[in-house]
Order: C-alpha cells, then sequence, then structure tokens
C-alpha cells in the first residue's frame, strides 16, 4: 500500500517506550533495563568490549492517519465512509462509550491514543475523493474487536488452557489430548436451545448430545470476589513474581 510502518524500541518489560522525551534513553527510566541486547567483542587481545547490539524489544505501529488519508483518496471507500454521516439515522444516542482510563494505561495503545487525539482535535485536513473537495476529518473509536491472543493481552485473562473461556470459565468442557499435548474445546452444543434440532446432530460435534445449559455471562458483582485478593504489579515485574510464587 506505500504505508510506512513506524518501528518503536520498547522497554523488555513492557515499563515504556522510547519515543517523545525519551527517544534518545539507553535504558529504562522506570526500571533501568538496557535499551539495547549487548554484544562483546575482543580486538587484538584487548579487554572484552560491550557494543549495543539491536533493540531488546520493538513495537510495530501502522499508524492510522495516513490509512485514513488512502482511504479517502479512493472514490469507492470514500463514498462508503460517508455513510455514518449522510445516511445514518441519528438519534442523538451514543452507543458505546470506552473506559478512558484503560486505554491511557496501556503503554502500547500511546502511538495510537495520540493519533486519536490529533483525530479528534483539531482534525486532520483530508481530501476526499467522491466528493471531490478537502474537509477537516476528526475521527473516533467506537468499539474494538479482537481475536483470542489479542484479547488475552487486553483484558489481563488467560486465552489458553483448561479454563481458556471467559464465559465459561470453571464450566469449560476442555479434555486434554495426551498424543497431542493439548487442551481441545467441547461441549459447544450447550449454547443452543433446547428446541433447536441442530443440537441433536451428534456427529457435528463430539458424538455425544450436550444436556447442559450454557453458563450465564458474569457481571461485575459475582467476578469481583474471584479477583479481590489479587496482588497487582507493574508487567513482568520478575523478582516479585518470584516473591509470590516463593510464598
Amino acid at each position: 500500500m506505500g504505508l510506512e510502518i513506524e518501528r518503536i524500541h520498547a522497554c523488555p518489560n513492557d515499563r515504556m517506550l522510547y519515543r517523545n522525551a525519551d527517544v534518545d534513553l539507553r535504558e529504562c527510566r522506570i526500571c533501568g533495563t538496557s535499551r539495547y541486547k549487548r554484544k562483546n567483542q575482543t580486538e587484538d587481545n584487548s579487554d572484552v568490549k560491550v557494543k549495543d547490539g539491536p533493540p531488546t524489544k520493538m513495537l510495530w505501529y501502522f499508524p492510522v492517519i495516513p490509512r485514513l488519508k488512502r482511504l479517502f483518496a479512493n472514490a469507492k471507500d470514500a463514498k462508503l465512509l460517508r455513510w455514518h454521516a449522510e445516511d445514518h439515522i441519528k438519534d442523538g444516542k451514543l452507543r458505546h462509550v470506552g473506559p478512558k482510563t484503560a486505554w491511557e494505561r496501556h503503554r502500547y495503545l500511546a502511538p495510537l491514543i495520540e493519533d486519536l487525539k490529533e483525530l479528534w482535535i483539531p482534525g486532520v485536513e483530508v481530501y476526499d475523493a467522491y466528493g471531490k473537495e478537502g474537509f477537516q476529518l476528526r475521527a473516533m473509536v467506537f468499539c474494538t474487536i479482537n481475536d483470542f491472543p489479542a484479547y488475552g493481552n487486553f483484558s489481563g485473562y488467560s486465552t489458553k488452557g483448561e479454563k481458556a473461556c471467559s464465559i465459561s470459565e470453571d464450566d469449560t468442557h476442555a479434555p486434554w489430548l495426551r498424543n497431542c499435548g493439548k487442551h481441545v474445546y467441547m461441549g459447544h452444543g450447550r449454547s443452543l436451545p433446547k428446541s433447536d434440532p441442530y443440537g441433536k446432530l451428534k456427529s457435528l460435534f463430539d458424538g455425544i448430545i450436550e444436556n447442559k445449559v450454557a453458563r450465564q455471562p458474569l457481571n461485575g458483582r459475582t467476578v469481583y470476589p474471584g479477583v479481590k485478593h489479587l496482588d497487582c504489579w507493574e508487567p513482568r515485574d520478575t523478582k516479585h513474581a518470584q516473591r509470590i510464587t516463593k510464598t
């Protein structure tokens, strides 16, 4: 597409990104970890010298503003993007509100958050190929859709193993395949209404007619007693994690 990717060095302990005022730092200002992998180099039987290797961790960020400009540069895409402004029924109601603090706490969202701030105030000048005119583009996040690994990273819930389903949790049917060395997730027929004939087709599932009823999604009051005792720490605080494990 001809769009550039922004490569941002990151602390290996996920404490900070080396950008803006921190772009020239050589160590993490929070945990003191080196920004670069170390390489030893010996020349002419001299003492061992330490050289900087590649960065220990890197964030690959695909900036959203150039992508939006590219979409509006195509007349067909621009027409589709105008639908919310021209054809959507406006009733003055906002359907989804994201928790602001949750977004700001995630360090790897910092580049996206800065782009979103610019897209809202003051906005970005964009050419609309369909309307054949320039305009001030303003955009906001309406919702996010993540695959399971990304869902686990953002929510902090373990999306693998015996209780990978955040809805079923303890009720997850995940037998272990010894020869394959992994869990498989069964019992999906319980999510169907009892009157649904699809649930009677054993060959489409695991050869068993599921008689259990699917668990209802948890709410905040039922989740809180299970997490209120957790001792939280900074991401990848390995020393703290070891202390918790030993005790």
